[in-house]
C-alpha cells in the first residue's frame, strides 16, 4: 500500500522513505541526500517525518550528546564512503580589520554623513573659531566612527 501523506506542502511517500541496501547494510536509516535536504531546507515537517531530532540521530547512528562514536575505524570508513567528508568546504582567507572598515564606509548614508561632517567642520570653524565651531562637526565624526 503506497500511502501519500501531505502536510504543509511536504509530500512524503513510503517510496520516498526507502533507503538503498548499502545504507541499510551499514545500519543507516537515511541517505546522505535526504539528510542534506533536511539540513539545507530547514523544513521542520521533513524532520518530523524522520522522527524528529532523536529519530534522525538514530538513523544516522549518532548520539545527540556525544556525537559519532569513533571506536571502530571500519565504521568510520563506511560512514565516510556513504556520506562523504567535510573536505569540500575550503576555509576563506581572513580579512583584515581595515577591509571591514572600508566596506562599512561604502554605505551611502555614511558617505552623506561624512560630507555633512566635513562641511560642518569647515563652516563651524570659519564662523565661530576652532574650539567652539568644531563641536557639531566632531560630533558627526564621532557618530560615524561609532557606526563603522
Amino acid at each position: 500500500m503506497n500511502m501519500m501523506i501531505m502536510h504543509a506542502g511536504v509530500e512524503a511517500s513510503s517510496s520516498h522513505m526507502m533507503v538503498p541496501e548499502e545504507f541499510k547494510a551499514s545500519g543507516f536509516g537515511i541517505t546522505a541526500d535526504d539528510a542534506g535536504s533536511i539540513a539545507e531546507g530547514r523544513n521542520p515537517e521533513k524532520l518530523t517525518l524522520h522522527g524528529g531530532i532523536e529519530g534522525l540521530a538514530a538513523k544516522l547512528k549518532t548520539c545527540t550528546t556525544n556525537g559519532i562514536a569513533m571506536d571502530d575505524d571500519k565504521d568510520l570508513t563506511c560512514r565516510q564512503k556513504l556520506f562523504g567528508t567535510n573536505e569540500l568546504f575550503t576555509e576563506r582567507e581572513q580579512q583584515s580589520f581595515w577591509v571591514f572598515v572600508y566596506e562599512a564606509l561604502q554605505d551611502m548614508t555614511l558617505l552623506v554623513l561624512v560630507v555633512c561632517a566635513f562641511v560642518s567642520l569647515i563652516v563651524g570653524i570659519a564662523t565661530e573659531g576652532w574650539p567652539t565651531g568644531a563641536h557639531d562637526g566632531l560630533g558627526l565624526v564621532a557618530s560615524i566612527l561609532l557606526v563603522v
